[in-house]
């Protein structure tokens, strides 16, 4: 478990790289709003929860505040990956130009 909750902090961190690397950047990111959270593993897996607190306690660090969160276990994912998590970011306005 220790494992997927150091992975979870890695997909955090890949995802604070994914915003870094879009026009608005992580300056405009007002706050996470929701974060899915998808974990292979079997059907009795009960710790969904404190693999996700390793992305969400990293998100939690940068910015300040909390998100809703939504865990569930998949018996399988692609290429057999531990975990897959989305977020949902909201940007500040901001006029390009």
């Amino acid at each position: 478990m220790h494992e997927a909750r150091r992975r979870a902090r890695l997909t955090g961190m890949a995802l604070l790289s994914s915003v870094e690397s879009e026009p608005g950047r992580l300056d405009n990111v007002v706050r996470v709003v929701r974060l899915l959270g998808m974990v292979n593993a079997g059907p009795d897996f009960t710790e969904v929860d404190a693999v996700l607190d390793g992305c969400s306690e990293l998100l939690n660090d940068v910015f300040a505040g909390g998100h809703a969160r939504t865990g569930v276990v998949l018996p399988s994912l692609p290429q057999n990956i531990t975990l897959e998590i989305e977020a949902v970011f909201e940007l500040r306005d901001v006029l390009l130009g």
